[in-house]
């Protein structure tokens, strides 16, 4: 049986884009402290003030803890969050796509990520209106 989208009222609390931006991730143990070194280069997939999914070339158990390190555009420092994996999906032999839900974040980084992805959204649809001319 396929199944079919959801077509109820959206219940998240914020915006979400389709985006590429640079992440880095470490994974924390129970008492918040890394268990390896940070993985590097990793890109997101989409974004929220909420939330981010990037792709990874190793697993991540849901539950597990990451601190993140990404930059949306045209930020030129690092936002550091830390998150919750919610989601791994494996989409080949070595890659995974893993959904993040923020547990700790800063209040104007998050005003900022939501801005920027209202700002893209509206961009797209701008440019959607002017491509209907």
């Amino acid at each position: 049986m396929a199944k079919s989208a959801y077509k109820g009222p959206e219940r998240r609390k914020y915006m979400r884009l389709e985006a590429d931006c640079a992440v880095n991730y470490v994974k924390l143990s129970s008492d918040l402290k890394p268990v390896n070194g940070f993985v590097e280069n990793s890109f997101s997939e989409n974004i929220s003030g909420g939330g981010i999914k990037f792709a990874s070339k190793e697993s991540c158990a849901v539950g597990t803890i990451l601190e993140l390190q990404f930059k949306i555009p045209p930020m030129k420092e690092f936002i550091t969050a830390i998150g919750k994996v919610v989601r791994v999906d494996k989409m080949d032999k070595n890659n995974y796509e893993i959904a993040i839900a923020f547990i700790w974040i800063k209040d104007n980084d998050i005003t900022s990520i939501d801005d920027y992805v209202k700002r893209k959204e509206l961009e797209r649809i701008q440019s959607e209106l002017r491509d209907m001319k």
